[in-house]
């Protein structure tokens, strides 16, 4: 929208729309506004989380988000007006979507999901522009609400939870940690802080300027003095005359009102001047002490530790670290530092109306609003030194100074009352209402318990929803009111009527735009609506009068402090001492005790008059028989009637009054107690606080100390480990080697012990053939010549067998069966010898160990070739031998072997 101003400079059109909401939060709660991004995750019929939107989109928020997994049907047309017969069978968020973005055209609108299906709420939060809140309506399943509330939680985004059935409905906001609201905008005639007490200069000059000639001024400026110069220069006037004090007792404010009562003139037309009556009015609500607001005081004593930074509101708590604090807890701690400096807090420089003169109005304002901004940078100048890196903005710290008294720290992290609790002060509130009549209302319990402890079911019946109850507030079963609301929901079916849904929707956008805003002060957790009796109901509300009415009294004995029940003694020190009987100063400083105190100390009637014993609290002499009388703390309905019956209202009223003024005394006696008890354990934890630090300085010292030793080990762990790699790797490569050596160790070993079993087998060999010939040479003079046999096998009868140089048939048939190596046979011409170690002159041939194939045992005077493989004369038959591995060759056979090694073993024998 055009923001050009109007003609001759005046508002813009965007003013001009939104003027009326401009007055009620002004332009620092639109910019919020319009900077502001609101989902809404839609369920059941729909309507109540659209009527929501629908109020926020008209004032202007920045952008939506409707998550809604529905289609839309002929029961939503029904119940929901932003839908119509075009919109059956569509997604309902789209339809939603495009009607709302009408109202509006600066607001942009997004719809989820795309396409059909189940909403995924994961989808949703990774949008990249965050939520500023989060509007869910139920029923929705667990799983939902769950992600929902860990997201909002995760990131302290405020939540707020919707249903709405029938007639009934409720919400409930949630609001992450602490939530100060500093704009609270409290009445205008409460927010004044004349400062008549503690006046600066400046205003003192003013007021003596206008009243130093008080008597001699005309009727005119004399009816038209302000009531700030009236009640100072009668307050000049009283301190005189009471050496310097000021009226802060209720006695003494009414003996002031009296003599301001006194300088109004009453011979003029109107009989008397409104001015004056302004200033007597006053008296009461502007001459009095400044004291510390107790909201105020809970901000000042805030844990800082508990102060969490939350990105979408820049206001809110930080961390007290200095590079995340916020502004508003750094001014906070500035203006109680001024507090604690000034004994008061700074002028909020608002006046009220009065009667005066134009110009002396206004040179009166002026002088209030002077101090203000001189109050208010001097505490920018201690935010500043509290934090130099944070940006005070002084507009901030300007409003802070002005609401200081009617800030609201919202804490939602304290623990909340059990159901049990609040359910037993709704039953007392029903049982008042139905004392007090219809002008007081009954509790709206019942229809909480049955709306929200079905979160997750469309539409639960009467008894399921009696049951949940019950098992959560037993107190509840028989209650009537009860049985009503769950017959009610029950009949509704999970349905919303769309009148119900609208007006909720507008409460709900209310409080959405007071969190937004950070503007006036938002429901705090839940509020219950009714829409039959038309009527809300916050539940936090309704049991607080009750607990603050019921506040035990105590016995002002300090050694004693017994918890009093039904009967006590009450005494009227003050009427005693009081010289004058004043009816407006008597009986407010009586004291209470306890029977047990009463008898040690005497304090009964004939006792109390024999022996003239004081007040065991202020010693003041009882002498009176009624000065001290046994009260009964719980009287009977009939002793309530007769005990003031037949007195005159007069009476009844001052009656009345002691009663109430006994009770503030006693209040304030305990406030007084209190903060004793609160000094002292204050000391105490100081103490233990330091104490407690020094442990921890010293344990973290040790931690420090144990965690370098560890440190240290972990290295020199790391170092050993390192070299135990290294040595075993070094250790295997070694017994590596080791084996390696081993083995050739084992080869040589082999070959060496092989070589030797070949020389001694080839000279056992060659030895036994040299004495087989000279057997055989010999034989040949004296028998005649026989074969000679080689191991069991012997020649056949038939065949002759040659040896070195006696010629044979050679029974080829037989070479190869380990007989008589007829391959060794030379039938031809040339003489057979053996090569071999028998002469000097003879050459020694390869042996059966040599690895040569052949026998090696004879010699055929034929090529070398031949001798090779082992053919012998004409018939050309290969001959096998034992290898350099005495082993048989497969011509030999097994039979061949044995005959070899029954031979070896005879040579070795020999």
């Amino acid at each position: 929208m055009s923001q050009a101003p109007g003609l001759q400079g005046g508002p813009t059109d965007k003013e001009r729309k939104y003027d009326r909401q401009l007055r009620l939060w002004a332009a620092s709660g639109q910019a919020a506004l319009e900077s502001s991004n609101i989902l809404l995750v839609n369920s059941g019929s729909g309507t109540v989380g659209v009527e929501t939107l629908k109020n926020l989109i008209l004032p202007g928020i920045g952008q939506f988000t409707i998550a809604d997994d529905a289609v839309v049907e002929d029961a939503d047309l029904g119940v929901n007006f932003f839908l119509d017969e075009s919109s059956r069978g569509k997604p309902r968020a789209q339809c939603t979507t495009e009607y709302l973005l009408e109202l509006n055209p600066e607001v942009t609108g997004e719809w989820y999901p795309k396409s059909p299906g189940t909403l995924d709420p994961q989808a949703l939060f990774s949008n990249p522009i965050p939520y500023t809140i989060i509007l869910y309506a139920l029923p929705l399943p667990a799983e939902v609400i769950q992600t929902i509330e860990d997201y909002g939680r995760l990131h302290r985004i405020p939540l707020v939870a919707i249903r709405s059935v029938g007639f009934y409905g409720y919400f409930r906001v949630t609001l992450p940690g602490v939530f100060p609201v500093v704009d609270t905008h409290p009445d205008e005639t409460s927010t004044a802080d004349l400062r008549l007490l503690t006046p600066w200069p400046e205003l003192s000059q003013f007021a003596q300027d206008l009243t130093k000639d008080i008597g001699s001024l005309d009727n005119h400026l004399h009816g038209h003095l302000p009531l700030v110069a009236i009640l100072l220069h009668y307050l000049e006037i009283w301190k005189q005359g009471h050496d310097g004090a000021l009226p802060t007792a209720y006695s003494d404010k009414i003996a002031f009102r009296e003599l301001v009562s006194r300088g109004m003139r009453m011979d003029n037309a109107e009989g008397g001047e409104e001015n004056f009556e302004e200033a007597i009015g006053a008296v009461m609500k502007h001459v009095t002490a400044q004291s510390l607001p107790s909201s105020l005081r809970e901000i000042f004593e805030y844990d800082n530790s508990k102060k969490v930074h939350s990105p979408l509101f820049p206001i809110w708590p930080l961390l007290t670290f200095p590079e995340t604090r916020s502004s508003f807890w750094i001014i906070a701690e500035a203006v109680s530092q001024f507090y604690q400096q000034h004994g008061q807090l700074p002028v909020t420089g608002g006046l009220p109306d009065m009667k005066a003169q134009s110009s002396v109005y206004i040179q009166l304002q002026n002088i209030y609003k002077s101090k203000a901004r001189q109050d208010a940078n001097e505490v920018l100048k201690i935010a500043q030194g509290l934090a130099s890196d944070v940006a005070i903005d002084p507009s901030e710290v300007e409003q802070f100074c002005k609401n200081a008294r009617f800030i609201k720290l919202i804490n939602s992290a304290q623990s909340a009352p059990k159901m049990e609790d609040i359910v037993a002060n709704e039953l007392i509130q029903d049982e008042i209402a139905a004392i007090a009549g219809p002008e007081m209302q009954s509790s709206l319990i019942s229809l909480y318990l049955a709306l929200s402890l079905a979160p997750n079911t469309f539409a639960p019946t009467a008894e399921e929803m009696q049951r949940a109850i019950y098992a959560k507030a037993p107190a509840l079963q028989g209650h009537e009111r009860t049985a009503q609301v769950t017959e009610e929901v029950a009949r509704a079916a999970g349905g919303e009527m769309h009148n119900i849904s609208a007006v909720l929707g507008g409460m709900v956008a209310q409080e959405v735009i007071k969190v937004v805003t950070q503007q006036y002060i938002p429901v705090d957790n839940t509020c219950i609506f009714d829409g039959i009796e038309s009527r809300c109901q916050p539940p936090t509300d309704i049991h607080c009068t009750v607990e603050i009415m019921d506040l035990p009294l105590t016995c002002n004995n300090l050694k004693c402090r017994a918890e009093l029940n039904d009967r006590a003694l009450v005494t009227t020190c003050s009427a005693s001492c009081v010289a004058a009987p004043d009816l407006a100063n008597r009986g407010h400083r009586s004291h209470i005790f306890c029977l047990d105190c009463t008898n040690r100390f005497c304090l009964s009637g004939q006792d109390r008059q024999k022996n003239g014993v004081p007040c065991p609290a202020c010693d003041t002499q009882l002498s009176s028989p009624d000065d001290a009388v046994i009260s009964n703390l719980k009287p009977s309905e009939a002793y309530k009637t007769s005990i003031l019956s037949g007195l005159s209202p007069s009476i009844i009223m001052e009656c009345a009054g002691r009663a109430l003024s006994f009770w503030a005394y006693q209040t304030t006696q305990n406030i007084y107690y209190q903060q004793y008890l609160y000094k002292t354990l204050t000391e105490k934890y100081s103490a233990l606080n330091g104490r407690l630090e020094q442990t921890v300085n010293e344990a973290n010292a040790q931690i420090e100390t144990l965690q370098r030793r560890i440190s240290n080990l972990t290295t020199e762990n790391d170092n050993s480990r390192k070299k135990n790699e290294e040595l075993s790797k070094a250790y295997k490569e070694k017994n590596r080697q080791l084996l390696q050596t081993q083995e050739l160790h084992d080869k040589l070993r082999h070959t060496v012990e092989m070589g030797h079993i070949q020389r001694a087998a080839t000279d056992a060999i060659d030895s036994r053939f040299q004495q087989q010939q000279q057997q055989q040479q010999s034989s040949r003079h004296f028998a005649p010549q026989q074969p000679v046999p080689y191991g069991n096998a012997n020649p056949r009868p038939e065949s002759s067998a040659e040896f070195r140089g006696y010629g044979a048939a050679v029974d080829q048939d037989r070479a190869s069966e380990g007989g008589i190596r007829g391959g060794l046979v030379d039938t031809g011409p040339s003489s057979w010898r053996r090569d071999g170690p028998v002469n000097g002159t003879t050459k020694a041939i390869r042996g059966v160990l040599d690895g040569e194939r052949g026998l090696g045992m004879g010699h055929a005077p034929n090529s070398a070739e031949r001798r090779r493989h082992g053919e012998l004369g004409g018939a050309g038959k290969r001959i096998g031998g034992l290898s350099s591995g005495i082993k048989v060759s497969q011509a030999m056979g097994a039979a061949g072997l044995q005959h070899a090694a029954e031979g070896f073993m005879g040579i070795r024998n020999l």
